[in-house]
């Protein structure tokens, strides 16, 4: 049983201000006893690993790690992941009602924030992880159930909870994952579509309804269902891109870098995405949407010279020999040791027949690395 004015809290925010409000309003309505504080999700995390937390309220926008992510960590932990969590938010955004919606959030508060509406939130959190309602029990019934592998069991648990909650999306969803587990896939996709039917936010369904979709090689279900799902909440949008890499090898390229062009932008343009959609690209040898991806990321990280040099080579397969020219020198001038610009400058110059450059290069590399084979064997060729 957790009591509110002995519990230990963990607020996370990025403003300090809002932490010490936070902070201020507990101690003036005489809950908790212990209360940490942390200035973003990673540093969240490391807390909640090292000391007692009864409970984490958590800001949904911060840098470093945003609170779902964190959210995330905290569920997928066996230790804490029955931790009694409040997400605070500066408004009502459609992807905040969606993750609320599908996933483990508790409760979640909007800002600004009052001491009632907080007195009121944590109460009703704290009373509920103290007394879980009927269906919460059979759904932690059905987890247990369903990581000591009996998956038939787990189902029994969840359709009781369903029976508690017949318009819950969260549970449709769930009956549904567990269906798809046991191989009923024909079952699994009528749950998942009662889960969309209830909840025209519920993101998660729509991703598993791709994945069955992928299964049974209906690539326009799949195409379709990612599109709502990534449309909808970022929250997975790496299957996104695991979807756009399955539609580049079957060929529907068109398919493929519409789904990408959403997974950059619902991801708020992050160069993590932008470079794992431009590696699906080059595997499948797309190197002209490659190297548009790989010139954006450049643009906001010119230091990372190592996408650079991909970019040279991708230049020099396209055939535009003096881009690539240009991309592997500012590599070598930059990146010092760089043997592989200095080989590709050299190659290039080979077949140029511009013997006095080649052999410069080739000094270089030598200087480096004595017995570098490549080098040798262009040394010996080039005169």
């Amino acid at each position: 049983m957790i009591q509110l004015d002995s519990m230990s809290i963990l607020i996370v925010d990025d403003m300090e201000s809002m932490r010490k409000s936070i902070r201020g309003m507990l101690k003036m309505l005489q809950i908790g006893k212990t209360i940490r504080l942390a200035e973003n999700g990673r540093e969240g995390w490391k807390l909640i690993n090292s000391v007692p937390v009864d409970l984490a309220i958590i800001d949904w926008n911060m840098p470093i790690m945003k609170g779902i992510e964190l959210l995330e960590h905290i569920r997928s932990s066996k230790e804490y992941r029955d931790m009694p969590v409040i997400m605070i938010t500066a408004e009502a955004e459609k992807e905040i009602v969606s993750e609320a919606a599908e996933s483990d959030i508790d409760g979640y508060l909007l800002k600004p924030l009052t001491s009632h509406s907080l007195d009121e939130k944590i109460r009703g959190v704290i009373d509920l992880a103290n007394e879980p309602a009927k269906a919460t029990l059979h759904i932690l019934k059905a987890r247990d159930f369903e990581e000591a592998g009996d998956i038939k069991a787990a189902i029994g648990e969840v359709k009781e909870a369903l029976k508690e909650r017949p318009t819950s999306s969260r549970i449709l969803r769930k009956l549904g994952q567990l269906y798809s587990d046991m191989g009923n896939d024909d079952v699994a996709e009528k749950c998942l579509l009662k889960a969309v039917a209830v909840n025209s936010y519920d993101a998660m369904s729509r991703y598993i309804l791709g994945e069955l979709c992928l299964k049974k090689n209906d690539l326009a279900g799949a195409v379709k269902y990612y599109d709502q799902a990534i449309t909808i909440s970022p929250r997975h949008i790496s299957k996104g891109v695991d979807l756009g890499d399955v539609l580049l090898k079957k060929g529907m390229g068109t398919d493929a870098f519409r789904i990408f062009e959403k997974v950059i932008k619902y991801s708020g343009r992050s160069l993590m995405q932008t470079e794992k959609v431009a590696e699906c690209c080059i595997a499948s040898g797309e190197y002209g949407y490659a190297k548009s991806l790989i010139e954006s990321i450049l643009k906001e990280s010119p230091d990372r010279f190592d996408l650079m040099f991909t970019l040279a080579t991708l230049y020099e397969r396209s055939g535009d020999v003096q881009s690539a020219l240009n991309y592997y020198k500012t590599v070598d001038e930059s990146v010092p040791d760089h043997l592989t610009s200095k080989l590709a400058l050299a190659k290039i110059f080979f077949y140029q027949k511009k013997v006095f450059v080649v052999d410069e290069y080739l000094k270089q590399i030598l200087k480096i690395d004595p017995k570098n084979e490549e080098a040798l064997t262009m040394r010996k060729d080039n005169f």
